[in-house]
C-alpha cells in the first residue's frame, strides 16, 4: 500500500489496514489457526477493493 498512487487520505489507509487486520484476526480465530497474511491474502484478496470502494462511496464516514 506504501505505493499506492489513489489520492486516499492518511486516515483512509489507516482505516483500510484496521479492517484487514481485524478480519485476519477473524480468519485464523475461525477458518485457518495456523494462517499466515499470505495464505489470508490469497483467500481474501478481494477485501481491499470492498474496502476502498467504501472508502470512496462514502468518504465522509472514513475521515479524511
Amino acid at each position: 500500500m506504501s505505493g499506492c498512487v489513489f489520492p486516499f487520505a492518511t486516515g483512509q489507509k489507516k482505516k483500510v489496514l484496521d479492517y484487514v487486520t481485524r478480519q485476519f484476526k477473524r480468519y485464523i480465530k475461525n477458518e485457518n489457526p495456523e494462517g499466515t497474511k499470505k495464505s489470508y491474502l490469497k483467500a481474501y484478496g478481494d477485501i481491499f477493493n470492498l474496502v476502498w470502494m467504501n472508502c470512496i462511496q462514502k468518504p465522509d464516514e472514513h475521515g479524511k
